[in-house]
């Protein structure tokens, strides 16, 4: 039996947004809000730290898949003494494309982020259950199944044909 698995299904997902993600290198922090959401994190290229507050940091690398829960903020960054800039105002700002932060050559990082939505009554309760973070290393089996799914969900949100609602929403149930 999977406790995990069960608590998935009894929140049915019911889709993954998928964030413009953003690339980086050299310094940079970009800080996320305590919004109770269950947000994904896939590291296509690079390394850089997620951290929590009263937490040790968690190193995310390149192919890694990782679920944070927003209960509490935190920050991905390459430097945790880099004041980290607000996501929410750096989306803001942005309106479209992907974010850049940082400069130079050096510690180049380019990551994607979504957020899932659950359409279950109870959502709160049950995403009280789930783990504050699921970190799913690269050289995990199964992975580049993932990592498959959550780029046909990409390109269903990016060029949207007949029916892409349900199979959006078919894709982030098997990607959890």
């Amino acid at each position: 039996m999977d406790r995990f698995l069960d608590l998935i299904r009894l929140l049915a997902p019911r889709a993954a947004l998928l964030g413009r993600g953003f690339d980086a290198a050299g310094d940079w922090g970009l800080s996320f809000p305590a919004l109770g959401d269950l947000l994904f994190v896939w590291i296509e290229r690079g390394t850089c730290q997620l951290i929590r507050p009263g937490s040790d940091p968690v190193i995310l690398d390149k192919g890694c898949f990782t679920l944070v829960r927003t209960s509490l903020p935190f920050t991905l960054t390459s430097n945790i003494k880099v004041e980290p800039l607000d996501s929410v105002a750096a989306v803001a700002a942005k309106r479209e494309g992907r974010l850049t932060l940082g400069g130079g050559p050096d510690r180049q990082v380019s990551l994607h982020l979504g957020k899932f939505l659950f359409s279950h009554v109870n959502q709160d309760l049950l995403t009280d259950l789930l783990p504050q973070i699921v970190n799913i290393p690269s050289c995990s089996l199964g992975l580049n199944r993932v990592h498959t799914l959550l780029s046909l969900m990409e390109g269903e949100r990016l060029e949207p044909g007949p029916a892409s609602e349900f199979v959006i929403l078919r894709l982030a149930e098997l990607a959890l």
